[in-house]
C-alpha cells in the first residue's frame, strides 16, 4: 500500500470513530497528528520538530489492539511512517504490506 494511501485510510477510520464520539480526545489527538504527518508530505508544513512528539502507535497498542484491530494496525504503520521521517530516512511501506 502506497504511504499517502495508509495516511488517507487511517484519518478516513478516526474521521469515522470520531463522528461517534466527537469529544474523545485520544480520536481528535489522533487526528490532528496524522493531518501534520500529512502535511508535512504535502510540503504544507516545514516544522518537523514535533515529530517526536507523535504517539498515534502508542494510542493503537494501548487503546485499540482488542476493540478495533482495523484502527491500530493503521496507527502502528502512521507511526513507523512518523519515526522514519523523523530521522529523515526515504519512507518506504512497511515490509509485509
Amino acid at each position: 500500500m502506497d504511504v499517502d494511501a495508509m495516511l488517507t485510510d487511517a484519518e478516513i477510520l478516526v474521521d469515522n470513530r470520531l463522528l461517534a464520539a466527537p469529544d474523545y480526545a485520544i480520536f481528535q489527538s489522533m487526528k490532528q497528528q496524522i493531518e501534520y504527518i500529512k502535511n508535512i508530505r504535502a510540503g504544507k508544513e516545514g516544522d518537523r520538530s514535533r515529530l517526536s512528539s507523535v504517539n498515534v502507535g502508542l494510542y493503537g497498542v494501548r487503546e485499540f489492539e482488542e476493540s478495533d484491530p482495523e484502527l491500530a494496525y493503521l496507527l502502528k504503520r502512521v507511526q513507523y511512517i512518523a519515526d522514519e521521517m523523523r530521522q529523515g530516512r526515504k519512507v518506504e511501506p512497511p515490509l509485509g504490506l
